[in-house]
């Protein structure tokens, strides 16, 4: 039967894996994301917002529990990976070291996903913010104001006519 320490170590390697999992997903995430943005399709962007929220909550709750399994492996439940060696004074399990360096591959994946999509989506913004303020511009010409008696005003250039046939 294996002793404490050892489930606790493949505990740790499941928990490891599974921010591996999630990390990578959110990277897929946000690459569709951008996918979204350049397709104008909004309906799509809303579902993969929905999604990238569920997979940060799911990352949370893991990280949470790595947390509580460094806690009880090492008596440091903020304990950096890096740390793992010196912590825990054995050499650390083969499958521990590769569930840390697939974590790392992952989380690396993420950030540079991440970093592309803030870049693509305030460029989206901004450019979303110019559209607006150039429809708005446009927008505001003088109002046609229709009273008993009035004459209206000649309309602006490149404006359209209003005519009526009937009376």
């Amino acid at each position: 039967m294996p002793d404490t320490r050892e489930m606790n170590c493949a505990t740790l390697a499941a928990t490891l894996d599974r921010e591996a999992d999630l990390l990578l997903r959110l990277a897929a995430l946000l690459a569709e994301q951008r996918s979204a943005v350049a397709a104008v399709n909004p309906g799509l962007l809303q579902g993969l917002t929905d999604e990238l929220s569920q997979v940060l909550a799911d990352l949370d709750r893991s990280r949470s529990g790595r947390r509580m399994v460094l806690a009880t492996l090492t008596g440091r439940s903020e304990a950096r990976l890096s740390e793992l060696e010196a912590l825990l004074a054995d050499p650390l399990p083969a499958r521990i070291r590769e569930a840390r360096a697939r974590l790392l591959q992952a989380a690396q994946e993420a950030g540079q996903q991440t970093a592309i999509n803030r870049v693509v989506l305030k460029r989206a913004t901004e450019h979303g913010q110019s559209r607006l303020q150039r429809i708005f511009a446009q927008a505001v010409r003088e109002v046609p104001q229709y009273r008993p008696g009035s004459t209206p005003a000649p309309p602006a250039a490149g404006g359209s006519v209003m005519v009526n046939r009937i009376g």
